[in-house]
């Protein structure tokens, strides 16, 4: 048992507390957001700002730029989304739920590939 435990959290060992803690708030919050989102609830958004923000300032702390970009994206997606969510016309949603289409398909690529070269140049 104690191999088994070493395993899962020896990695921690040189961490300082607060950090752990800050990397549990945000992983339950993540989970939460994806609870919220299977059931197509509004509180999808701010479960997920909140997960995304902690690890942003983890992943900045701990030199991991790559996570940080997407975690940076993740955030302000999160906000369009939440301000998105929020537009009502005659009590009537003006954005329904969809696919992602073409343009949008090429714009996420576009991210990727602009943060893997960051990631490989640094």
């Amino acid at each position: 048992m104690n191999q088994i435990f070493d395993f899962l959290f020896s990695q921690y060992a040189g961490y300082d507390t607060l950090d752990i803690v800050l990397e549990l708030i945000a992983a339950l919050f993540t989970i939460a957001s994806v609870v919220y989102a299977k059931k197509n609830n509004v509180l999808v958004y701010p479960s997920g700002i909140v997960a995304s923000a902690i690890f942003v300032y983890l992943l900045i702390k701990w030199g991991l730029f790559g996570d940080f970009i997407i975690n940076i994206l993740y955030v302000a997606m999160s906000i369009y989304g939440w301000y998105l969510w929020t537009r009502k016309s005659n009590g009537k949603a003006l954005l329904n739920i969809s696919r992602t289409n073409s343009k949008e398909k090429r714009i996420a690529s576009i991210i990727f590939i602009m943060a893997f070269i960051f990631i490989v140049l640094k």
